[in-house]
């Protein structure tokens, strides 16, 4: 997954650029943040001095440092860097809203910008595993997202605030598509707006 990850950071040729790879754990974060060679930040650093200096560093770079930084959602609330062009999940979140909330820190600076979110075969399985499953709203909301196979941004926003347009389906021609939604468009089709009751959380689906 992380050979994945640096091929196609390496593709963007943009020194001011910077990512994220969010992980679910702090073991996580740090054996991300070894195999990338980059700062990590999370709550069980020794010190808010640690957390500091990471941050910082993966914010002004400068020579041998990396423009990743490999966080928890501890790296959250208040954090507004305008030239983050990627943000990565490292397996699947746990909290929904904390992915949207954690995908939305990429682009804030109004350019195109990415959320991509890395699976392996565990974390595979353990959406599955969801399916049928009478949970909340935010656990079917991960599986409808990550496995269900229909638009992110209907799902997020559907989520988030109750509406749910297949951005296929958008008129806006500013409009960046989902990959989903990218397929669809490239094969011409559009889609039947779902019945929201066709889900079992309320989420539509195809």
């Amino acid at each position: 997954m992380l050979d994945d990850i640096v091929r196609e950071w390496e593709t963007l040729q943009d020194p001011a650029s910077r990512a994220i790879v969010y992980c679910r754990s702090h073991n996580d974060a740090k054996r991300v943040g070894q195999q990338l060679k980059c700062g990590v930040y999370h709550s069980g650093l020794k010190s808010s001095a640690a957390k500091k200096e990471a941050f910082s560093n993966w914010v002004n770079g400068g020579l041998g440092i990396s423009k990743f930084i490999s966080a928890t959602s501890g790296l959250g609330a208040g954090i507004d860097i305008p030239s983050v062009r990627i943000v990565y999940h490292y397996r699947e979140s746990l909290d929904f809203l904390g992915f949207v909330q954690e995908s939305g820190r990429a682009g804030r600076d109004g350019l195109p910008a990415k959320s991509k979110v890395f699976l392996d075969t565990t974390s595979l399985k353990r959406l599955e595993n969801l399916e049928g499953v009478r949970t909340s709203l935010g656990q079917q909301a991960i599986f409808e997202y990550h496995i269900k196979g229909f638009c992110r941004q209907a799902a997020i926003s559907f989520y988030v605030d109750g509406m749910s347009t297949w951005c296929v389906n958008s008129t806006d021609s500013d409009l960046i598509h989902c990959d989903l939604c990218q397929i669809l468009r490239s094969q011409a089709k559009s889609v039947a707006q779902p019945s929201l009751s066709d889900s079992p959380s309320g989420i539509p689906h195809q």
